[in-house]
């Protein structure tokens, strides 16, 4: 085979890789959509119709606005406060407050719900100080899902918002300070227009987060499309069903998947002089507590207070990691996350380097529909991988009972292989922009020169590209890594029976009313959150 063959089919194998993996990316996306071409079950939907769809919809809908709403507040302000001001504990707070990315939602989600029950400790000690506590709010509520979502899925509005604040517009944000212009009207004039598009896409952001959670609403007792999709397949048996459901929760994501991805087109055009030092203002007197105050408030209700009560529950319980009830599900998150992660990041390696290799237009489609499962709830992900595995096996059963006369059950549905390769696609999104910014601090002319020493393709990935890679895929692998272990409604519904991760643990003993038995596992998963973020801080100083 000569050198020009050889070349041809190593380019030819990245390219039909990269188009498989987009293949796989979306074929459960499109079974889900398929599934209007079978059978519909009319009983189901006329009981859907008649009971659940209703208060589904104003449901998801008030909480999707109320939670974006709330982050929008909080994570600008925050921002704002932080970037253009000092005040006692700002150096802290500039850092602290991504903290809260730490802890699953449905973790702050049963802490808050455990402290507020009746025999909890907050209303425990209001009865015992004012002798009742009929005025103490309910956790289990609409309001109480908004406040608990937007507390922990304000970060990533503080943290785009805080970098626009930072780099954008600042010479007009300085020259407006020299013309004597108040910071208020600084901030409604100029700040927020400049910093439009980031916040743009942190909501998108943020309305992808609570479209995909599902442990957070089922603790609360609020219904959504997830809730909704789990109990159709779980309560009816009927996935096309919950596939049938799942279709209207896609269109929406999707939606919103494409509106974040216009806004990020956008993030660049203001930049200037972003590297230049900026003095603060300093605040002082009741300015400056009142500022101290509200800052330090929204990070004690989002990560001290649900930490310190998460430790006070593990030392009551006498809790130990080494018991088989939290051994486990550690030890199988472990293996889970690092399985699915390595999946991730090697799809990824291909995807990048197949659209490097050959910069045409069909790869990066294929590049950018490989991102779509990140876009989707992992209910919905769950789902359409579930009826294409399951048609898949039984073609492979039917396959062995004519060829080795085979009479065994189904081998790939519900077993740990399809979980992982759910996962994996999910995020493979996370990996994928890891290896993309590793790729691109690769100089082109690396490429240019390993060729004209005959070295393509593979040869040239193994040679050039890997050693150089290696630090991308690693924080790539992390990133995914914490993300798969703390990911639940994909797992819960995928898992094997009996198989329980670290999030599924942790969702069968909040059903349960078991906060205390929950802590550990929680704080455990809270611990493991923080890894990216010290990678993330990295990144930024």
């Amino acid at each position: 085979m000569t050198e020009n063959i050889r070349h041809k089919f190593a380019t030819a194998s990245w390219r039909y890789l990269s188009y498989g993996i987009a293949a796989l990316v979306l074929a459960p996306i499109l079974v889900v959509f398929a599934s209007w071409l079978m059978p519909i079950a009319t009983e189901h939907w006329d009981h859907l119709l008649e009971y659940l769809l209703p208060s589904l919809l104003w449901q998801t809908a008030v909480l999707l606005l109320g939670v974006c709403g709330m982050t929008l507040v909080i994570g600008v302000s925050l921002a704002w406060l932080c970037s253009q001001y000092r005040f006692p504990g700002v150096a802290l707070l500039r850092r602290g407050l991504i903290l809260p990315f730490a802890i699953p939602a449905y973790v702050s989600a049963f802490v808050f719900v455990g402290m507020m029950d009746y025999s909890g400790p907050v209303r425990t000690l209001i009865r015992q100080v004012f002798g009742g506590d009929g005025l103490v709010p309910e956790v289990r509520s609409l309001p109480g899902g908004i406040l608990v979502l937007a507390l922990c899925l304000f970060p990533y509005v503080y943290v785009f918002s805080f970098d626009a604040f930072t780099t954008q517009g600042r010479s007009s944000l300085e020259a407006a300070r020299s013309l004597g212009a108040s910071p208020l009207t600084s901030f409604y004039r100029l700040a927020v227009p400049f910093a439009r598009p980031w916040i743009a896409g942190a909501l998108c952001l943020v309305a992808l987060e609570v479209l995909n959670d599902f442990g957070t609403v089922s603790i609360i007792g609020v219904n959504t499309f997830t809730t909704a999709i789990y109990k159709v397949w779980f309560g009816f048996f009927a996935p096309e069903t919950a596939a049938q459901l799942s279709t209207f929760l896609v269109t929406l994501a999707f939606l919103i998947y494409y509106t974040e991805q216009g806004t990020r087109r956008r993030h660049q055009y203001t930049s200037n002089h972003p590297n230049r030092a900026y003095e603060p203002y300093r605040l002082r007197g009741w300015k400056a507590g009142l500022a101290g105050f509200y800052a330090w408030l929204i990070f004690g209700l989002a990560f001290l207070i649900p930490v310190v009560q998460l430790i006070i529950w593990v030392v009551q319980t006498e809790s130990s990691i080494f018991t088989e009830e939290v051994f486990q599900p550690l030890y199988r998150s472990i293996i889970l996350g690092t399985c699915a992660a390595t999946l991730a990041c090697f799809f990824a390696l291909i995807v990048c380097l197949a659209k490097r290799y050959l910069p045409i237009e069909s790869l990066r489609r294929s590049q950018q529909v490989s991102h779509l499962g990140y876009g989707i709830p992992g209910s919905v992900m769950a789902i359409g991988f579930y009826l294409v595995v399951v048609k898949l096996d039984h073609a492979l059963v039917d396959f062995l009972e004519r060829a080795l006369d085979y009479s065994g059950g189904l081998i790939l549905s519900g077993t740990i292989l399809t979980m992982v390769l759910a996962l994996g696609l999910r995020f493979l999104a996370v990996a994928s922009s890891s290896v993309d910014a590793g790729l691109s601090r690769i100089s082109v002319r690396l490429d240019e020169a390993g060729r004209l020493y005959g070295v393509y393709s593979w040869k040239q990935f193994a040679l050039i590209h890997w050693p150089l890679l290696k630090r991308s895929f690693a924080s790539g692998f992390l990133l995914v890594f914490v993300d798969v272990i703390k990911e639940m409604p994909l797992t819960l519904m995928t898992r094997p029976f009996g198989w329980d991760s670290l999030s599924v643990r942790i969702y069968s003993l909040t059903s349960e009313g078991e906060w205390e038995r929950a802590a550990l596992p929680a704080l455990l998963l809270v611990v493991i959150g923080t890894l990216p973020l010290f990678l993330f801080q990295q990144k930024r100083s």
